[in-house]
């Protein structure tokens, strides 16, 4: 027998995970992972009974309306500032790259599913669609001169998107 197949077994399983390692240390498995995490985030903030947290007035123009549309504001801002710096610090660089094309890709997954209907995935999904959603975008926000071009036109339809979606005949 052969020294490598006795040693083929752990070879190759060790093998598997430096390939495991490779995909977590890239910088769109860092991204991944802080994306499922805001994705936890959220899912977290929906069992909290914001009530008690904030008030809102019957007599002002706005009323409960305008409370709710302030505090969810602020939730995204704060949700966004909150990727920035989970990104920043599992390494991924420039992090308002990436945030900023993952909020392109999250408002472009909602409007879609908007277009088909009563498309909606369960919420246990989030974490997983905010992963995939931030990989993407650290995929597409990756410095050097690789698809550069395919970056460019893909991020310019989403930018695009909602302008020209009306001439297809899609109202959103």
């Amino acid at each position: 027998m052969d020294s490598t197949e006795v040693q083929g077994s752990p070879v190759r399983g060790a093998a598997g995970a430096s390939r495991w390692r490779a995909v977590v240390s890239s910088r769109a498995g860092r991204a991944a992972a802080a994306g499922a995490g805001v994705g936890l985030f959220w899912i977290a903030l929906t069992f909290v009974s914001w009530n008690d947290y904030f008030t809102c007035d019957d007599q002002v123009q706005w009323g409960c309306l305008g409370a709710a549309l302030l505090f969810l504001g602020a939730l995204l801002l704060a949700s966004l500032l909150m990727s920035w710096l989970v990104l920043r610090l599992v390494g991924v660089r420039p992090a308002w790259r990436v945030v900023a094309a993952a909020a392109l890709l999250f408002w472009a997954v909602t409007r879609l599913g908007r277009v088909l209907g009563s498309w909606e995935l369960p919420e246990a999904t989030l974490p997983v669609t905010s992963a995939a959603l931030f990989a993407l975008a650290a995929a597409l926000t990756a410095s050097g001169p690789r698809l550069r071009r395919t970056r460019i036109v893909l991020l310019g339809l989403l930018v695009l998107y909602s302008p020209l979606a009306p001439a297809f005949g899609v109202h959103l």
